[in-house]
C-alpha cells in the first residue's frame, strides 16, 4: 500500500502557525528518594483548529474559561506517561494541556 506524505501541506504558511511552543516537565528522583521536575521549553510548528470552542461557565466563586484545540503536527506530544507529565502546549498565548 502507498504512503501519503502530507507534510508540504502541514507546513504551508498559509495553514501552519510557526510560533506553538510545548513545555515538557521532566521527573527524576535523586539517591535520597527525592523528586523533583525540571522544566524544557521547546518551539515547534503544526496546524491549529478549534476542538472544542470556548467556554465561559460564571460560578458565584468566579469565571472559567475553557475550550479545546486540536493540533497536526509532526512532533511527538504526550499525554503524560512514567516519569514523565503531560506536554502543555502555548498557543496565541494561552496554555492547552
Amino acid at each position: 500500500m502507498p504512503t501519503l506524505d502530507v507534510t508540504d501541506v502541514l507546513f504551508d504558511p498559509d495553514f501552519c502557525d510557526f510560533n506553538l511552543w510545548v513545555t515538557r516537565r521532566v521527573q527524576t528522583v535523586d539517591e535520597d528518594g527525592i523528586g523533583s521536575d525540571r522544566e524544557v521549553k521547546k518551539q515547534f510548528a503544526g496546524v491549529v483548529t478549534v476542538d472544542r470552542s470556548l467556554e465561559n461557565r460564571r460560578m458565584q466563586a468566579g469565571q472559567v474559561i475553557s475550550g479545546a484545540i486540536l493540533i497536526v503536527t509532526t512532533e511527538r506530544l504526550t499525554q503524560g506517561q512514567t516519569g514523565r507529565d503531560a506536554d502543555i502546549v502555548t498557543y496565541q498565548g494561552r496554555d492547552y494541556r
